[in-house]
């Protein structure tokens, strides 16, 4: 299992160790945006432009794992992502 939460509301994966340099991942992520906002035209028309969204992301592919430091471990993955 993975997790996180930063902008995103939250993040969580699961990943499945097919050895010890690769897994395949499946994440799901969402996040909401608030926009408020006002527009005025050249008339002095002004009209409300307030947006709120909420999206889910999902991820599917490989991760693969580099030991380049003792105590250091990048990945790279290359995936399918949709929302």
């Amino acid at each position: 299992m993975q997790f996180g939460g930063n902008s995103n509301l939250f993040s969580l994966g699961v990943l499945k160790f097919t050895s010890a340099h690769s897994a395949w991942l499946l994440d799901l992520s969402n996040a909401a945006n608030v926009i408020s906002a006002t527009s005025t035209d050249n008339f002095g028309t002004t009209t409300s432009a307030n947006q709120q969204y909420i999206n889910l992301d999902a991820r599917l592919g490989k991760r693969f794992y580099q030991t380049g430091h003792p105590k250091v471990v990048s990945f790279q993955t290359l995936a399918l992502e949709g929302d």
